[in-house]
């Protein structure tokens, strides 16, 4: 089995939290750094993006909200990914398929999280604008996603692998 690919099916799950928070963060900045770059290509400030996404809870006053929304965004945004995160290690953690291809499956898991978040989330928040197909900015959408998937997938072997080098050298 390639050890580059594979996660190790014996490495204790005590890691997991760690794991999961860690691939929430990063998973959280990508996107971040995605929609900052694609807010201020378009003109618009990454501020009025993240009071977009508190919006969820405060409707369209959010737009209004400042910085206090902003922030609620921000939370709720990284609060987000680190559901999406704990979903992949939990099932990559108990699932053969995901131990043996993590890194295939992250994609894949990706694809799925894109198909959550514009097939049903968005479209159930804001029904007037989703589902829908916006060219080369669906397309970044998408691949954003799978990014996403793979990086939880890499966080996820590191920390196996971490776990594993500190069993290994208490045993030694």
């Amino acid at each position: 089995m390639d050890q580059f690919n594979a996660v190790q099916p014996d490495a204790p799950s005590s890691h997991l939290p760690a794991a999961i928070i860690s691939a929430g963060l990063v998973g959280a900045a990508i996107d971040a750094l995605y929609f900052s770059i694609s807010a201020l290509a378009a003109g618009r400030s990454p501020v009025r993006t993240l009071q977009s996404i508190a919006a969820f809870w405060l409707g369209k006053k959010s737009l209004d909200g400042g910085f206090g929304s902003a922030m609620l965004g921000a939370v709720t945004h990284v609060a987000l990914a680190t559901t999406m995160a704990a979903g992949f290690v939990l099932l990559a953690s108990r699932t053969p398929m995901m131990k043996r291809s993590p890194f295939g499956t992250g994609i894949l898991y990706g694809a799925l999280l894109y198909a959550i978040m514009y097939l049903v989330v968005m479209p159930l928040r804001w029904p007037q604008l989703y589902p829908r197909w916006s060219g080369w900015n669906s397309a970044l959408d998408i691949c954003v996603h799978l990014v996403m998937g793979v990086s939880f997938a890499a966080i996820l072997l590191l920390h196996e692998r971490h776990v594993l080098n500190r069993v290994d050298l208490e045993l030694a």
